[in-house]
């Protein structure tokens, strides 16, 4: 599971001054996404693969982390 930016908030934890009742005043909440990965040939098992840009955005609007 991701966190995502909370959409009501907009990732500021705040909504006119009061907590956000989605993410809780964090700025974040918990989401899901499906992703199709195509996998090179070769890889063995055990072996990691990096999705640059796929995991959670960055708090306060930073980047996307890896996966």
């Amino acid at each position: 599971s991701l966190t995502d930016p909370c959409v009501d908030c907009k990732g500021r934890g705040l909504i006119a001054e009061d907590p956000c009742e989605v993410c809780k005043g964090s700025g974040r909440a918990k989401s899901s996404r499906t992703m199709q990965v195509r996998i090179p040939a070769g890889v063995t098992d055990g072996q990691r693969i990096r999705l640059r840009g796929k995991g959670s955005p960055g708090e306060r609007g930073g980047p996307a982390g890896d996966l």
